[in-house]
């Protein structure tokens, strides 16, 4: 789910947030219920995704980077989908 897109910089993006450049990781966390809360668009093929940082995340980021999360496929690639619309939105 996505909540909102930014273009510029905001008092959302401060350190109470979960931020990342990493596409996969946004998808994963997709999947796993977590909501987008910005999109702050760097130029036109970069970008910076914003989450509310909380417990949760910190520990699904773990199980992503050491490879241990897990998702349905099918829901990942709807997420994968789900990103790509909302980058390419703009």
């Amino acid at each position: 789910m996505y909540n909102g897109r930014s273009q510029s910089t905001s008092p959302f993006f401060m350190s109470e947030n979960y931020s990342t450049r990493n596409l996969y990781l946004t998808d994963y966390l997709l999947a796993k219920g977590i909501v987008l809360h910005q999109v702050q668009y760097l130029n036109h093929n970069k970008c910076i995704f914003h989450f509310k940082k909380s417990s949760r995340i910190t520990d699904l980021v773990e199980e992503y980077l050491l490879g241990k999360g897990n998702v349905t496929p099918l829901h990942f690639v709807n997420c994968v989908q789900q990103v790509k619309d909302i980058i390419h939105s703009v």
